[in-house]
């Protein structure tokens, strides 16, 4: 019977065999998922017959990248009657990336009922349903088993730190509460740190993964988690109040095994904070330690050059190369070269923006991705739908493309995507557009809102806060069935595309591509004059100039037969709706003005500046980031309009860097040629919820928040400048600077 041989060995196990099981089960739960399958495999070698070491040795397999469900339908195929069978089989389904989403959970409820309900298959079950359940459907399952074990209580954890919801107190009093059932319990430091990484508090995480790593010392997450820490915390500025917090670290210990001693957190930090040549000799000392202790983990090399990839680029390619030398067939090594396609594709983007392009890379950058889809394609599909994007974008930008080339990299890319459905859609209607495959694109497009469609609905159901899958419902909705009435029409089936463009007018937020898409269809049912005032409000959403003004101008390049008047032309058509946009804009200041979170941060390279040294003027906010494409984008015309204030008394243009490092910021913004004041503050903007860049907040003179302005915006200096004047004292002296509006030729 399988509930009486999954209870019968435990009162005849081997006291070694026992104690076996536990080192490696110990080394997964430490997330040392390398060292616990290199432990599993050699310990394996001395009980061949123990099934509950096989199995965690598969599970630990299956963590570190290898082909775990092979080696858990072997186990099944020789020990068909075996509960820990199924359990290593459900545990490699758990991490698999196609199979896991469909399989896992039935196979982890099967292996919990073989075994009797025993405490490792109760854990992989819930595991299970934190990856691939909905999330209410996680959370009636920690309501019913939440706290029976310390294990159960660290995976609690770890689904607590994934909601939005979860508070400082809620997270650390878990955590506190997982450290005294077990303090040897990796997770109760691990998942506590995460949380705070996430919130800018390197300061506060650091101790808590210095002792993580006192119970789990050659963990690669772990030691990867502690530089990024250690590099944001030696950057004071980037705290948010220019000093660390007091926090009792571990004292150095140490081992009777083979790692090094651990400093203290407050030693690493003092070290780190001596300079430049201090922080790279702590760095190197630890990532030559980790490297000692896991020298054949494909994680591990991947872990020394990511830290090292500006720091010291020559130990970042070393260790790249020997990654793919030595394991060119483990995931990490999948991801790795996907991550080195996307470096030439961002070299690639910033030739674009400066308008300096460069064929030669850009065919040898298509060959490359042929390559690894021809040769090594992922076993991963998003890292295949990423490849697949990337070689839509260089035909897209080739008008000497193949159109079958065209048409099979659109059909590859769809079997494998997973979000960037808005993307897809603008590759089917270019199939429609470009192409005779018309039917084969509308087939695609259809396809990718089916997707699309249960994307949202998991996401609903993983409980996502409302507003964002809301917002994202109209994004996509906007995107694909615009792109859905273009196909259709290119087609000719212009009474069938009425019905999805009657879909997206009706939305309260558009893109500008589908204000194109809107235009198109307004100009082939003869309503010019429609289809002008589509373009002209498209022309002042993000990135709206230049896909609505060239719409906009070939439209009046048809009516009129040249572009002669056509400055003109645009001019009226921009006056006649500025009155209702300036209205507009105004329009979203909020009912019940917010008093702005108080703060005291750093000016770069200068003294602190407190939020009320701001009272008695109007103020402007910006939070940005260097790596925020959009922030960077409106810069130059936040930079004119601050210029435009410098000596207006009653007005003040600030910004708010939100990066948790931002040692090389000052040479950053002298290489763009931008001195707008700076102010540093990533804990600032998380711990008050400003996640969304850019974010603009303009303040009145008392100190309020009167408009609040998520993303980039087109019309930057015109707009932010409606804001400002409104917010004035209408009784205070005023100098209204001058505002060189942008050309509209």
């Amino acid at each position: 019977m399988i509930l009486a041989r999954a209870q019968a060995p435990a009162a005849a196990e081997d006291p070694a065999e026992t104690a076996a099981v536990k080192q490696v089960r110990r080394g997964y739960l430490g997330r040392d998922w390398s060292g616990c399958a290199q432990d599993g495999a050699a310990l394996r070698a001395k009980y061949p017959d123990s099934a509950r070491l096989q199995a965690w040795t598969i599970l630990c397999d299956a963590r570190a990248g290898g082909d775990a469900l092979a080696q858990a339908e072997a186990m099944l195929a020789e020990r068909p009657d075996d509960p820990w069978a199924l359990f290593a089989r459900a545990g490699a389904l758990l991490d698999h990336p196609s199979r896991g989403k469909q399989e896992a959970i039935p196979a982890a409820r099967a292996a919990m009922a073989a075994l009797d309900e025993h405490p490792d298959a109760v854990w992989q079950l819930g595991r299970a349903l934190i990856v691939h359940a909905p999330r209410v459907e996680t959370l009636q399952f920690f309501g019913e088993r939440g706290g029976a074990t310390p294990d159960l209580l660290a995976l609690e954890l770890a689904f607590l730190i994934q909601s939005s919801e979860a508070t400082e107190a809620q997270v650390l009093e878990l955590a506190a509460k997982t450290r005294a059932a077990d303090p040897t319990n990796v997770d109760a430091d691990y998942a506590a740190a995460v949380w705070l990484m996430n919130r800018r508090r390197a300061d506060q995480a650091g101790p808590l993964l210095v002792r993580a790593l006192e119970h789990s010392p050659h963990a690669t997450a772990l030691h990867t988690q502690l530089w990024e820490a250690l590099l944001q915390a030696s950057d004071p500025a980037a705290t948010g109040d220019g000093k660390a917090t007091a926090v009792e670290a571990p004292l150095v210990r140490e081992r009777d095994d083979d790692a090094d001693p651990s400093p203290s957190w407050e030693a690493l930090l003092q070290a780190s904070r001596r300079g430049p040549e201090a922080r790279r000799a702590t760095l190197d000392a630890a990532v030559a330690s980790l490297l000692r202790a896991r020298p054949d983990s494909p994680g591990a090399l991947k872990a020394a050059a990511d830290v090292y990839e500006t720091l010291a680029p020559e130990l970042h390619a070393k260790y790249e190369a020997e990654l793919l030398e030595r394991f060119p067939d483990s995931r990490t090594a999948e991801r790795l070269r996907n991550e080195q396609i996307y470096r030439l594709t961002r070299a690639r983007h910033e030739r674009q923006t400066k308008n300096t392009p460069d064929p030669a890379a850009d065919a040898l950058l298509a060959e490359r991705i042929d390559t690894l889809l021809r040769e090594r394609p992922p076993t991963l599909p998003p890292l295949r739908a990423e490849l697949y994007m990337e070689r839509y974008f260089l035909l897209k930008d080739d008008p000497k493309a193949a159109p079958e080339l065209l048409l099979s990299t659109v059909q590859a890319w769809v079997e494998v995507e997973q979000r960037n459905f808005h993307i897809l859609a603008d590759a089917a209607l270019a199939l429609a557009e470009r192409t005779p495959y018309k039917r084969e694109a509308e087939a695609v497009l259809r396809r990718t809102m089916t997707q699309a469609e249960a994307m949202l609905r998991e996401d609903r159901a993983q409980g996502f806060p409302q507003e964002i899958v809301d917002e994202n419902a109209n994004w996509f909705e906007g995107q694909l069935s615009s792109a859905l009435g273009s196909v259709l029409l290119a087609q000719g089936r212009r009474d069938e595309a009425r019905e999805p463009f009657a879909r997206v007018q009706a939305l309260t937020k558009k893109s500008p591509d589908a204000m194109v898409r809107l235009a198109a269809f307004a100009e082939a049912e003869g309503r010019i004059a429609d289809a002008e005032l589509l373009l002209v409000e498209g022309l002042a959403l993000w990135r709206g100039e230049k896909s609505c003004e060239e719409a906009l101008r070939g439209l009046y390049r048809r009516q009129h037969g040249s572009e002669r008047g056509y400055a003109r032309h645009r001019a009226r058509l921009e006056d006649g709706a500025r009155a209702q946009r300036r209205a507009q804009v105004l329009a979203t200041a909020l009912a019940e003005p917010k008093p702005l979170p108080p703060f005291s941060l750093p000016r770069l390279g200068d003294e602190e500046l407190r939020s009320e040294a701001l009272r008695g003027r109007v103020a402007v906010l910006n939070l940005w980031t260097t790596w925020c494409t959009p922030c960077v984008s409106e810069m130059p015309a936040l930079q004119q309009l601050a210029d435009a204030y410098a000596k207006d008394p009653d007005v003040a243009i600030l910004t708010i860097n939100a990066e948790p490092r931002t040692d090389e910021l000052a040479a950053w913004l002298a290489e763009h040629e931008f001195d707008l004041e700076v102010l540093l503050g990533a804990r600032w903007a998380t711990d008050n919820g400003y996640n969304t860049l850019p974010t603009t907040l303009f303040l009145d003179r008392e100190g309020q928040v009167v408009f609040s302005h998520e993303g980039a915006s087109e019309r930057l200096v015109e707009e932010f400048t409606w804001r400002i004047e409104a917010l004035r004292d209408k009784n205070s002296p005023t100098r209204r600077p001058q505002v060189e509006r942008p050309a509209s030729g």
